[in-house]
């Protein structure tokens, strides 16, 4: 009456083979997960994922056959919108969000928690921006400068709908718009500036 299935006791009643599951011989021994014994196919794993979550809103809980309660932290659930900021998921302190000045985001764009420069007509500070400088009159109100365009990012296919604002071209080489040199102007693709 062997049926080859582990899970079963094999019995000959009566002339007849009776195979008895035991359920007890398929634990794995993980809380997450239910094991039962099929008398024609063996144990079967039934997992249950919400018994592994561990509360940290970055991290993807999963109960494996075999493994038990899996945890993978996704980095991308952190991201805080700053380009000053490294965003990482630690498995064990959720969401990490540390300010770093040197990741190209934060050199290309200011970062939401930097005040940009006053463009106000009643100070009597210089206003500048990365390619002109405007100095306040004596006589008149400053003038207010165009908006930077060195916050918008631009690549060799985007910069004719990226750099709108005038005289502006996409600087490859640092993927943003910047504006071309006085007394040039951008070309059709907006990707150099002719004399």
């Amino acid at each position: 009456c062997d049926d080859g299935i582990s899970c079963t006791t094999d019995t000959c009643e009566n002339d007849v083979c009776v195979h008895t599951p035991i359920h007890a011989a398929c634990d794995d021994g993980f809380v997450c997960s239910t094991n039962t014994c099929n008398p024609s196919l063996g144990c079967e794993f039934v997992g249950d994922d919400v018994e592994c979550d561990d509360e940290i809103s970055c991290t993807v809980n999963r109960c494996e056959e075999g493994v038990g309660c899996s945890v993978v932290p996704i980095n991308g659930i952190c991201d805080d919108g700053d380009g000053c900021t490294r965003d990482t998921c630690d498995p064990s302190l959720d969401c990490q969000n540390v300010f770093d000045p040197s990741l190209f985001t934060c050199q290309s764009s200011p970062s939401p928690s930097t005040p940009l420069p006053s463009t106000s007509p009643t100070s009597s500070s210089p206003s500048t921006s990365p390619s002109t400088t405007f100095t306040s009159p004596t006589s008149s109100p400053t003038p207010t400068p165009p908006p930077t365009p060195t916050a918008t990012q631009c690549t060799n296919e985007s910069a004719a709908t990226a750099c709108i604002l005038p005289g502006s071209h996409c600087v490859l080489s640092f993927g943003r718009c910047d504006v071309c040199p006085t007394g040039s102007s951008p070309d059709a693709t907006r990707t150099h500036c002719l004399p």
